[in-house]
């Protein structure tokens, strides 16, 4: 490798990294919980505007930022992984499963949407199972080989514990070393009982897998909201002019002219001479008195406003409109749906493809770990991702049996259905067991009681004819194009016998 700072340097060049970026993940994680800096046009304004409107000042915002990350967010869900061209890979799956990654996928995934990316750390637990877990992106840094961009030559992790101690990691391809800030400033070695100094591990690599969201060349991410916050700032000033004038001018103001005003003799201050109300009426003896009204603000101005702002936000981010601009805007559906989600699918598919390859290396690192080094070595490991559209069931049945006339396999079908990698293994397990237990032959695409499915087959039998057995016909289904990938070998028995 190319690294060749010593580990007192990447302490400090690496923290220097830390501290530069940390600004930058504190803003973006307020602004995704909805914490958000008043708006600049009114922080400016004069001390009297500020404290007049001091509520309307404090604490309001109106959160577009969540709403733009969760709409990518909720269609980001792993469903399993195909090891060495086998879908349903219950290892892998039960990796996965024992870490709890069901859910901290999920917010794996949202800390890299909201801050860029998310380090996931893979080692070997006091038991020896694969240890998978998901850190802040602001405990973490990583300096990658200056000969190969898809190499990690080290990482660090640095964080202050709640007792106050102030603590870093360095991962390297071989090992793993522990320090503790002492007195002075300075990094001083780590010991924990029972284990050495560095300490040693055999996974070959840097026990670090960045979760990049859409990275560029140097594997730098991008936030999902970072581009959006001056659209932000702009929507909340907006939202807080409208609520400041629907509270003060938003309905009609009344004038008088000519009156004298009494005064308190006590206070020497004027008295309101009128107490107004819908059954009461403004009247006064002098002739020379004139009443009239102002009209109420339109409020309409700053609406089209703030939908304009909400326009832009969904065009920067390529989230749909009407997941922004609720009752305001149209709800498309059909084919007008689908168009409309077409950028938020392209956007989601494209964070499948950058976070599915680093799943797929956390994978083969927890099978090092587990000392499973055949299956680690296996470079066809593939993530496999829920579906990010959105279809009716009509239409998406209607599409599969389609693809099925085409010659599609059955795998691939229920694969496009929803169904889990996991589930579609267990399947075709129950299937061969029942045959092989010398039960009637259970057609694979419709795996399940033996007994049923031989019901089902006599029901659909050859009906006699003039007393004479009708000759049973086998199945016949389109071949598969030459192109396209054959159904496996062990269902051909089973459609050459027929039903």
């Amino acid at each position: 490798m190319a690294l060749t700072l010593t580990s007192p340097a990447l302490l400090e060049r690496l923290g220097d990294e830390m501290d530069r970026r940390a600004p930058d993940y504190a803003l973006w994680a307020e602004y995704y919980e909805g914490r958000h800096q008043p708006p600049v046009a009114l922080l400016a304004a004069s001390t009297g505007y500020r404290s007049e409107y001091a509520r309307w000042l404090s604490g309001f915002s109106d959160n577009f930022c969540r709403l733009v990350v969760q709409a990518v967010d909720e269609r980001l869900r792993v469903t399993g992984f195909r090891v060495d061209g086998k879908a349903g890979d219950r290892k892998a799956w039960g990796y996965w499963q024992a870490n709890a990654l069901d859910a901290w996928h999920l917010r794996a995934h949202r800390e890299a949407l909201v801050k860029g990316w998310c380090p996931v750390t893979v080692d070997a637990g006091p038991d020896g199972a694969p240890r998978i877990r998901a850190h802040e992106a602001d405990q973490f840094a990583i300096a990658w080989d200056d000969d190969d961009a898809l190499t990690r030559a080290a990482a660090m992790r640095r964080w202050v514990t709640p007792d106050g101690r102030r603590l870093a990691t360095l991962y390297f391809a071989d090992r793993v070393e522990k320090y503790e800030l002492a007195e002075g400033s300075r990094w001083s070695r780590r010991t924990v009982a029972g284990e050495p100094w560095p300490l040693p591990h055999s996974l070959g690599v840097v026990p670090v897998v960045p979760l990049v969201n859409d990275p560029d060349l140097y594997n730098r991410g991008q936030s999902e909201i970072g581009a959006m916050l001056p659209m932000q700032n702009a929507l909340n000033l907006l939202m807080s002019d409208m609520l400041v004038s629907a509270e003060y001018t938003a309905f009609p103001q009344r004038w008088v002219t000519g009156l004298e005003i009494p005064v308190d003799p006590d206070t020497g201050k004027p008295v309101q001479p009128f107490k107004l109300a819908y059954d009461r009426m403004l009247m006064a003896r002098d002739p020379a008195v004139r009443f009239g009204q102002l009209d109420a603000a339109d409020l309409q101005p700053y609406i089209r406003a703030v939908e304009a702002c909400v326009q832009h936000i969904a065009s920067t981010t390529r989230t749909p409109p009407h997941y922004l601009l609720g009752q305001s805007g149209a709800f498309p559906s059909g084919e007008s749906l689908k168009s409309t989600e077409t950028g938020l699918v392209a956007k989601v598919r494209r964070r499948q493809g950058d976070f599915g390859e680093s799943w797929e290396e956390v994978v083969s690192i927890a099978f090092r770990a587990a000392g499973d080094a055949r299956r680690a070595d296996i470079e066809d490991t593939e993530a496999k991702w829920a579906d990010p559209e959105v279809r009716s069931e009509a239409e998406h049945v209607d599409a599969l049996l389609k693809l099925k006339a085409l010659g599609m396999p059955l795998e691939y079908l229920w694969e496009q259905y929803g169904v889990s990698p996991q589930l579609i293994a267990a399947w075709k397990d129950a299937a061969a067991a029942a045959e092989a237990a010398g039960g009637a032959p259970v057609d694979p695409s419709m795996p399940g009681d033996p007994e049923a499915m031989a019901q089902m087959r006599a029901t659909t039998a050859p009906v006699a004819v003039d007393g004479q057995p009708a000759p049973a016909m086998p199945m016949q289904l389109p071949a598969p194009p030459a192109a396209l990938p054959s159904a496996p070998a062990a269902r051909a028995p089973a459609r050459a016998r027929g039903a």
